[in-house]
């Protein structure tokens, strides 16, 4: 199975706000059958806000490094993450950017994808 790696280009307000509920249950796996379509999947459901869908896409092992030196590790982190891109602009979340990606490349069992969002409000 590919690994998911994304790489931003911008600054993501996570911090405190990605401490959420306790009760935050990832959904299971699902596999796609090869890189273009794991980041087809990918962007489709962030663009759709499709919480389920996105974390669908992460193994355990995930890693999203973000700028500054954030790197946030494995899945349940991950979710908590998401959770909030998912949320309404108005609520400080990213739902109703568009997120486009800009490079991919696969190094390994790795997928590397460079993206950047572009608002739409």
């Amino acid at each position: 199975m590919l690994r998911l790696i994304g790489v931003a280009l911008l600054a993501l307000p996570i911090g405190s706000s990605i401490a959420l509920a306790e009760d935050l249950k990832l959904p299971p796996l699902k596999r796609q059958p090869n890189p273009q379509a794991v980041i087809n999947e990918h962007f489709d459901a962030l663009n759709k806000c499709d919480w389920n869908r996105i974390m669908a896409q992460y193994p355990p092992d995930y890693q999203l490094n973000l700028p500054d030196g954030v790197v946030v590790k494995g899945g349940e982190e991950a979710g908590k993450l998401f959770a909030n891109f998912v949320k309404p602009h108005d609520q400080g979340g990213l739902c109703g950017m568009k997120f486009m990606p800009e490079q991919t490349s696969v190094v390994g069992e790795t997928l590397n994808i460079q993206w950047r969002l572009r608002p739409t409000f």
